[in-house]
């Protein structure tokens, strides 16, 4: 319920005061790959959450990949090209030099979006599945499910549907942040709401 949560947003705003909700939301561990759903959700009909936990991000990839959903998710497609390309920039400097896999897992991550992004459809999906190889669910639970979360969005954004639902199936068959809520009302998903093996999937995982 999209609806009520700008409801209790305003609320806490309200009730303690603007600057100090929003520190405490920006201010939460990895803001950047969690808050990319809430960012998502969020964009359309409350624009000042949105506009200050960008502002607010720990790390310079954190803000160009909040900036970008925002932007994609408003429709302002010029801005949000422009933050994808420096997301993009600001990856692939030293790209291959990073140290440790979980490190290098996360940049291969989002230059899948950032390729995503600009319309580089081969090249996102070459990204987006090598973070994936790099640190598989099966060996770290927590990392590997969000991974393969970013890849099933990247799949989304360059329109191949089936490999994401592909993805969202596995995500739902084991522990992993991926609800049917969240699929429901994250609009990146909308794409594949009219396709039968999509709905089939949510039913499915609504009944367990």
């Amino acid at each position: 319920n999209t609806d009520q949560a700008i409801e209790v947003i305003q609320e806490g705003i309200e009730a303690a005061g603007h600057s100090e909700v929003i520190s405490d939301i920006a201010n939460l561990p990895e803001v950047g790959p969690h808050y990319q759903p809430l960012m998502r959700i969020l964009a359309a009909g409350y624009e000042e959450v949105p506009d200050e936990i960008t502002l607010r991000a720990s790390c310079l990839v954190c803000y160009f990949v909040l900036e970008a959903t925002v932007r994609r998710q408003r429709a302002e497609h010029d801005l949000a090209h422009a933050y994808y390309d420096s997301l993009r920039v600001t990856l692939t400097r030293g790209a291959e030099r990073r140290e440790g896999v979980y490190s290098a897992a996360q940049v291969w991550r989002y230059l899948g979006l950032a390729y995503a992004g600009l319309g580089q459809k081969d090249s996102a999906v070459a990204a987006g599945e090598r973070s994936v190889s790099l640190l598989p669910v099966s060996e770290d639970a927590l990392v590997g499910s969000d991974l393969l979360r970013t890849l099933a969005e990247t799949y989304v954004m360059v329109g191949e549907y089936d490999a994401a639902i592909d993805q969202l199936e596995c995500l739902l068959s084991t522990p992993s942040r991926v609800s049917v809520p969240l699929l429901r009302v994250d609009p990146i998903f909308d794409p594949l709401h009219d396709r039968p093996r999509f709905q089939a999937l949510l039913e499915k995982y609504s009944q367990e």
